[in-house]
């Protein structure tokens, strides 16, 4: 029963409590922009491979860089005249 019970509250505990710490950005500029450098900085400055290296700062690229809005933002109007193919 015990068991069970800790089971439950564990369960609980890391279903609300867990999905509230996210890894989100700032929405201050300045302190956005800190965060990716010194994350960058972290990354660059650690004695890992270069192949780490480059791992490590495409996944930076791909988690703060919004491709499709800049794919978007470049095409302007035409993008509307776009097909699927």
């Amino acid at each position: 029963m015990k068991k069970n019970f800790f089971i439950i509250v564990f369960f609980i505990f890391f279903s609300i409590i867990l999905p509230n710490k996210s890894n989100a950005y700032s929405s201050d500029p300045k302190q956005f922009i800190s965060e990716v450098v010194d994350k960058a900085k972290k990354i660059l400055v650690e004695t890992n491979s270069q192949e780490f290296k480059t791992k490590e700062l495409s996944k930076i690229a791909m988690e703060t860089v919004d491709i499709q809005g800049i794919g978007y933002y470049t095409l302007g109007n035409y993008r509307k005249e776009l097909s699927d193919d």
